[in-house]
C-alpha cells in the first residue's frame, strides 16, 4: 500500500482540501495499491501540522510524498530502522519527492512522523498508520426474512448493524453500496423488473478487508393472486340450519387467507388449500368476503359466499315430469324429475327409496318396475342440518301393459244393421279412460266415461257402408277391432198382391182366414184391421 504526504504552503492548501473531497469519494471502495484506505484518506483539511488516521490491511506500507528539492526528510516515530527496507531512516529530497517502504508484521496503531529540514528550518507532517488484517464480521440483517425478501415494491429495503465507517457493498444480480455510520446501514436494492435476484452482501473496513458474504434472494412480484375458489360449501346463497359452517377452498401456496364479515379470520394456504370455521347462534343472511395476500403483499379480488341460516320448513318440492297424477304407461321405468330448492336434499317415499341433493334447482329419479299395477309415491325435500322437512307431494304411477278387450257394440242392436235412417247412433261398452276410436267410413273419437261410448254418424246416400272401432288405454296398450256394417236404403217396397183368398171382399162363417202373397225375403208385411197385427210371411 502506497501512503502520499506533502507540505502545502498557504496557497496549496486550498488546492490540498479539494484533493482530500476527492479522496475521500475514491477511498469509500476497498483499498488498492495507488491509494490510502481510510475515512480520511491520509490528510485532512486543517494543514499538515494535524494527525491523520490511515488505515492498511498490507505488510508492507509505502509512504511516499512531496518535498523541496535538497531537504532532509526523516521518518521518526513508531517505527524502528530494522522495519525500513532499506535500513535508513533519512533520505534527500529528489526531484521534489520522497518514498520510504516500512515493513509491519503486528497489528496495531502506529504514530509515525515525517520531517523535513531545508537551512536550519524543520517541519513535521504527523499521521497515525494503523495495520489491520482482521476482517470485519458478517453483516448483521434486523430481520432473517431479509434475507428471502419478496416486494411489490420498486425497491428492496435492507437494514442492519454493520462496523462503523465500513462501506456495506452488494453484488452479484444488482450492485449497490452504502456506508456504515454510527453502526448501522441502510441500502436500497432496485431491481429491473418483477423476478427473483441472488445478491451477495457485504462489508469492506477502512483497511480493506472483507466480511463474510451474507447471501440474499430477493424477488419482486406485482402480479395479483388469482381469487380465492370456494368448493365446499360449493353453492351460494348456502341454506343450512346448523351452528357451523365449514368452508374449504383453493389458494396460493404461501399466501395468507382472509375472511371478512360477520366472522373476521385468516389462515395460511398450506399445499393450495385453506379452511375456516364459521359459526353463527341466529337465524339470518350472513353475507362474507373471501381475499388472499401473497408474499408480496398483493391482494387478489374478493370472492363472495352468503350464508342462509333458517330453520323454517321449506316449501314441497314441483313434480314437472310426469305431469299428471296418476300417469299410466307400459314401461319398465319411471323418469321423475322438477324443481326444488338448492342444497336441500330431496326425497322419494313409497314404492321405492332415493334421495339426491337439489342441485341448481332441479332433481331427477328413475324408478323400476317390472310387474303390472299402481305404485304410490312421496315427494318431499329436507334441510339435513335442521332436520326441517317440507310436506309431501303424492304421485301415482300405473304401469299397465295388459291390451283392453276390442269395444262391444250394443246399438244398434244387429249387425250388418239395414236401416233407411240418414243419422244412428252407433253405441256401446268399452274400458273406462280408454280412448275408443272410430275408423272406416267415418273418423272420429273420444274418451270411454262410466265405461260407454257413443258416436252419431250421418250418411245421406244409400248404400252399405263398414266401420272398425278400437279402444287405447292410458298405456298405450291397443285393443283388437269391432266391425259394423250399416245398409242404409230408403227406397220404398211395392205394394203386396194378395194371392189368398182370391176375392175380396171376402165373407167367410170360419173363425180364421188365411191372407197370402210373395214378397221380397226379409221385409216385414204390416196387417192393418180393427186390431192391427204383423207378421212374417212365410216360405
Amino acid at each position: 500500500m502506497a501512503i502520499s504526504l506533502v507540505w502545502a504552503t498557504a496557497c496549496e492548501k486550498a488546492l490540498q482540501k479539494n484533493k482530500n473531497d476527492n479522496l475521500r469519494n475514491r477511498l469509500a471502495a476497498s483499498a488498492s495499491d495507488s491509494g490510502m484506505a481510510g475515512a480520511d484518506g491520509g490528510m485532512d483539511d486543517s494543514a499538515q501540522d494535524s494527525t491523520t488516521q490511515i488505515a492498511s490491511n498490507e505488510t508492507k506500507v509505502s509512504i511516499t510524498g512531496k518535498c523541496l528539492d535538497g531537504a532532509t526528510i526523516t521518518i521518526k516515530g513508531d517505527v524502528q530502522v530494522s522495519e525500513i527496507s532499506d535500513g535508513s531512516s533519512q533520505q534527500q529530497c529528489v526531484d521534489g519527492t520522497y518514498s520510504f517502504e516500512v515493513n509491519k508484521q503486528t497489528e496495531g496503531s502506529y504514530n509515525i512522523q515525517i520531517e523535513q529540514t531545508i537551512a536550519d528550518q524543520t517541519t513535521v507532517q504527523d499521521f497515525q498508520l494503523i495495520v489491520d488484517r482482521t476482517a470485519p464480521l458478517a453483516l448483521i440483517l434486523d430481520s432473517l426474512a431479509q434475507q428471502t425478501m419478496v416486494t411489490n415494491s420498486q425497491y428492496f429495503r435492507l437494514t442492519g448493524s454493520c462496523e462503523d465507517g465500513a462501506t456495506v457493498t452488494a453484488n452479484g444480480d444488482i450492485a449497490d453500496f452504502s456506508m456504515c455510520e454510527g453502526g448501522r446501514f441502510t441500502l436500497d436494492i432496485t431491481p429491473f423488473a418483477d423476478g427473483t435476484y441472488s445478491i451477495a452482501l457485504l462489508q469492506v473496513d477502512g483497511a480493506g478487508n472483507s466480511s463474510p458474504a451474507v447471501n440474499l434472494s430477493l424477488t419482486r412480484d406485482t402480479v395479483l393472486p388469482a381469487a380465492i375458489a370456494l368448493t365446499s360449501p360449493a353453492t351460494s346463497p348456502y341454506n343450512f340450519a346448523g351452528q357451523g359452517v365449514l368452508l374449504q377452498g383453493g389458494c396460493e401456496s404461501g399466501a395468507t387467507v382472509f375472511l371478512a364479515g360477520p366472522t373476521e379470520d385468516q389462515a395460511l394456504c398450506i399445499s393450495q388449500q385453506f379452511s375456516f370455521w364459521v359459526t353463527r347462534s341466529t337465524v339470518g343472511t350472513f353475507d362474507y368476503t373471501l381475499t388472499q395476500a401473497d408474499a408480496a403483499l398483493n391482494h387478489s379480488t374478493p370472492t363472495s359466499w352468503r350464508w342462509v341460516k333458517d330453520s323454517t320448513a321449506p316449501n314441497p318440492p314441483t313434480v314437472s315430469s310426469p305431469a299428471a297424477s296418476p300417469t299410466t304407461n307400459s314401461s319398465n321405468s319411471l323418469a321423475i324429475s322438477g324443481t326444488c330448492t338448492t342444497g336441500l336434499t330431496v326425497l322419494l317415499q313409497g314404492a321405492s327409496t332415493q334421495q339426491t341433493v337439489c342441485n341448481a334447482g332441479a332433481f331427477s329419479f328413475n324408478v323400476g318396475m317390472t310387474t303390472d299395477g299402481s305404485y304410490d309415491f312421496a315427494l318431499s325435500q329436507k334441510n339435513l342440518s335442521s332436520g326441517a322437512t317440507s310436506t309431501s307431494v303424492a304421485l301415482t304411477w300405473i304401469r299397465d301393459t295388459v291390451a283392453p278387450a276390442a269395444p262391444v257394440i250394443t246399438s244398434p242392436s244387429t249387425n250388418p244393421f239395414v236401416s233407411g235412417d240418414t243419422n244412428i247412433i252407433l253405441a256401446g261398452t268399452c274400458e273406462d279412460d280408454a280412448t275408443v276410436a272410430l275408423s272406416g267410413d267415418a273418423s272420429q273419437s273420444q274418451t270411454c266415461t262410466q265405461g260407454i261410448f257413443s258416436f252419431s254418424i250421418s250418411k245421406s246416400v244409400d248404400q252399405t257402408y263398414t266401420f272398425a272401432l278400437q279402444q287405447t288405454d292410458r298405456a298405450n296398450n291397443a285393443s283388437s277391432s269391432s266391425a259394423f256394417e250399416w245398409t242404409r236404403d230408403v227406397t220404398l217396397p211395392a205394394t203386396p198382391v194378395l194371392t189368398s183368398p182370391a176375392q175380396t171382399p171376402l165373407y167367410s162363417n170360419a173363425s180364421t182366414i188365411t191372407i197370402a202373397r210373395s214378397c221380397p225375403y226379409t221385409y216385414l208385411v204390416n196387417l192393418t184391421c180393427t186390431a192391427a197385427q204383423s207378421f212374417h210371411p212365410r216360405t
